[in-house]
């Protein structure tokens, strides 16, 4: 069994995050006692939003056998499970020696069952030190055996009636689809009955494995496009809203501010296992807990019975071409105002994405933690995703320091895919003491930093206010130049070999020299120089300070 160190617990909490989306199966961590826990916890967050699949364990200082004021122990009067316990599925603390191999069996069960999650450990180090114990070992299965739940009959043939009897039925897809080896048949459907999909719930964060690139599909930029003038898309009258593996409830308003939708009228149907994340934001009418590929099965099979192929023919008629030809002309918008980004210095975010693209493997897997490389932004209109295409691999909860752990442990599960990391200058430094790890174990991954010298995502939410920072453009505490931060240096201190790009010729070059190394085994970063965007996006401002001009002793 390889043992992998990461250099904080945040980093092989996110590795073992990155591990589980990209493979489906659970991972096991081991971090400090109650310190380690704690220093977790940030990215334990992400991993319990995104339900991954992980088991962590840890060592517990036992503060009840002693003075309850125990080094590297909870604090009096508290357990240590209750540092983690609201991003864990379930957590334990094991004093028993002989406890450890059936709460073990019991963990890698819970974080492998449907829904998945994280779940915690913790053993008491006089339970770890025990001599004299024995137990049995059993095998683990090397991917854990999915659950078969099928749908109630009843549900699917009402499902199978509105979608069929919908003027404009609207499928929304999320994570869970991919992750239950369905969404071949949710390609199936939408083709079908010319069904329009979406996933607006959830792919700025993670992909639900459908492709992007499908005549139907609406990437969340275009279906907000859409609906800002709902006169004139057929999805001002949608009808019919079908979740399928959603992680969150459908919400309440998915369009813009000006535009309540979907209608309160239509009817909302969501097909999954987890019962806890159904009617949490609006009432829905019909909730099917199944998983979602046996369900799929069966509401194709019910859909099919209800009308023959002419019928079928004339229902997908009657809305393919408005729809397809909708879709297709915000892509071509999409193209032409990716066009009229580039030649700028820096380079403009959507010029970089579009350059990557041309040039990654079909069937990469790349990590996302960029908000300037995020799926609402016009490049990823235009970003190919899903079956039979690239993996993407993001988190939801928006705890920084995620992406470069989460890139070596999608590469630990998936060796023979290549996997590309975007990482924003910001995020870099909550984890870089992930190259080490990439350098030690030769993880070959490309990492490639997108540096506006920026924390854009709260320098645009603060422009948002319209208060005293937007009208002065000095946004306090956003511009990270001054001193700049020399990226590739600090990967090379780490053993990890890079270059910095400045222009797209730059990055041709970088590109081509990055993915010969990690084809020879190596990791490799590229520092890319972007310009922000946004409002305030020229702002330079910071807040001079100098602590050595305030001495009063030059000591």
């Amino acid at each position: 069994l390889p043992l992998i160190i990461g250099l904080h617990e945040g980093i092989v909490i996110s590795m073992a995050h990155g591990y589980h989306q990209a493979t489906g199966k659970p991972a096991f961590v081991n971090v400090h006692a109650i310190v380690g826990t704690a220093q977790m916890s940030g990215q334990l967050y992400n991993a319990h939003r995104d339900r991954a699949g992980i088991v962590v364990t840890a060592g517990l200082v036992d503060p009840a056998l002693r003075c309850d004021d125990v080094d590297l122990a909870p604090r009096p009067g508290s357990d240590q499970v209750d540092v983690i316990k609201p991003f864990t599925k379930l957590s334990w603390e094991v004093r028993d020696a002989a406890s450890i191999p059936p709460a073990l069996r019991r963990a890698f069960k819970f974080a492998a069952t449907p829904p998945t999650g994280p779940v915690y450990v913790a053993f008491a180090d006089y339970a770890l030190s025990k001599p004299g114990v024995t137990a049995e070992v059993f095998d683990y299965p090397p991917v854990p055996s999915r659950p078969s739940v099928r749908p109630d009959t009843t549900q699917v043939e009402q499902a199978a009636r509105w979608l069929i009897e919908g003027a404009q039925p609207l499928l929304v897809v999320g994570p869970q689809l991919q992750a239950a080896g369905a969404v071949a048949q949710a390609v199936e459907l939408a083709g079908l009955l010319g069904v329009p999909v979406t996933d607006w719930t959830g792919y700025f964060f993670r992909g639900s494995g459908f492709p992007t690139q499908y005549p139907l599909f609406y990437h969340k930029k275009t279906l907000m496009q859409a609906l800002r003038s709902p006169g004139s898309t057929p999805l001002a009258q949608c009808d019919v809203v079908l979740g399928l593996g959603l992680d969150s409830a459908l919400p309440d308003d998915a369009g813009p501010a000006s535009t309540p939708w979907p209608p309160k009228n239509a009817k909302h149907v969501t097909i999954g296992l987890d019962a806890n994340e159904r009617d949490r934001v609006r009432p829905i009418d019909l909730t099917v807990i199944a998983d979602v590929n046996d369900a799929l099965a069966d509401l194709l099979d019910a859909v099919r019975s209800l009308a023959t192929p002419d019928r079928f023919a004339r229902i997908r008629a009657a809305r393919y071409d408005a729809l397809t030809a909708e879709v297709a002309g915000y892509r071509r918008q999409a193209e032409a105002q990716v066009q009229r980004c580039c030649g700028r210095h820096p380079m403009h975010p959507d010029e970089v994405a579009m350059l990557v693209e041309q040039r990654l493997d079909p069937e990469a897997i790349t990590v996302h933690e960029n908000f300037s490389h995020d799926a609402s932004s016009v490049s990823g209109v235009l970003l190919r995703y899903g079956s039979g295409a690239k993996m993407r691999v993001a988190n939801s909860g928006s705890s920084l320091g995620w992406g470069v752990g989460a890139a070596i442990g999608a590469k630990l599960g998936q060796p023979n895919r290549q996997v590309v990391l975007h990482i924003g200058d910001g995020a870099t430094m909550f984890s870089a003491a992930g190259f080490w790890t990439m350098a030690r174990y030769e993880v070959p991954v490309l990492t490639l930093i997108w540096n506006n010298l920026n924390y854009q995502t709260v320098r645009q939410n603060f422009a948002a206010y319209r208060g005293n920072m937007a009208q002065t453009g000095h946004y306090a505490g956003m511009y990270l130049g001054d001193p700049a931060i020399d990226f590739v240096q600090l990967a090379r201190s780490q053993g990890v070999e890079g270059e910095r790009a400045t222009t797209p010729d730059d990055l041709r070059a970088a590109l081509e020299r990055g993915i010969a190394v990690t084809q020879e085994g190596a990791p490799y970063l590229v520092e890319v120089l972007v310009s922000p965007t946004g409002p305030g996006a020229e702002s330079t401002w910071h807040q001079a300070f100098s602590l050595a001009r305030c001495r009063q002793r030059k000591v």
